[in-house]
């Protein structure tokens, strides 16, 4: 199980893909725009790498957002029926859980997510 640590740097760099891609860049497009590479965009937004502040904040500004949200409670963006789910979900055993899991991977399987 992931640390708290790296949950949180994963939200950061889950926040920061999701801004850049709402904004329309790729990974190049953001690197070349914050004096980067491809590579250290593509290990910050998969939680590998913790970016400084100043690449937060060079991030932002080129992805026209408040660096503010890349650093908000997750819970601020969820529709409240998730956030029902996710409270009904935390009291299941580890089993259950697992099961959950399995039928979700599933029905997004069969989806094509």
């Amino acid at each position: 199980m992931a640390s708290e640590n790296a949950k949180a740097i994963y939200s950061l760099g889950g926040k920061i893909k999701a801004a850049r891609k709402k904004s329309g860049m790729t990974q190049t497009d953001l690197a070349i725009a914050i004096g980067s590479d491809k590579s250290s965009i593509s290990k910050i937004e998969n939680g590998v790498r913790v970016p400084e502040l100043l690449i937060v904040q060079k991030t932002a500004d080129a992805l026209n957002t408040d660096i503010a949200e890349f650093f908000r409670s997750s819970e601020e963006h969820l529709d409240p029926y998730f956030l029902q789910v996710q409270k009904r979900a935390e009291s299941l055993s580890p089993e259950q859980r697992a099961n959950l899991e399995m039928l979700i991977n599933s029905a997004l399987a069969m989806a094509g997510v």
